[in-house]
């Protein structure tokens, strides 16, 4: 059974296309409105990332854009899992912070 899991978990979700069509209206919707839209978030997001200090952005680039495990992370950074979820937990963090001065991050802590 967990091996069937596994093979599902990493198995790509397909949509129907009414489902896609919703999305696709919502994105349009978003980029519709006045203020940030969709695009300067995104690049305000890439700066913030260009922003953290090397060690911060190795593992949050792995895990977010490489789509690593934290195991996974913590094995090519050589560290231990606590050490790759701190480090990760720092990084996510300083993004927050970074998106809220520059005004794109509505999330309050």
């Amino acid at each position: 059974m967990l091996a069937q899991y596994r093979k599902q978990k990493t198995a790509p979700i397909v949509l129907q296309e009414a489902v896609l069509n919703v999305v696709d209206r919502h994105f349009e919707n978003i980029n519709l409105l006045a203020g940030d839209t969709w695009d300067d978030k995104v690049a305000a997001l890439h700066a913030c990332i260009d922003e953290l200090p090397e060690k911060q952005k190795g593992v949050i680039t792995g895990k977010y854009f490489d789509r690593l495990s934290v195991a996974d992370v913590a094995e090519r950074f050589d560290m231990t899992l606590e050490a790759c979820k701190k480090r990760i937990q720092r990084g996510r963090t300083m993004l927050a912070k970074c998106l809220k001065t520059k005004g794109s991050c509505p999330l309050q802590r």
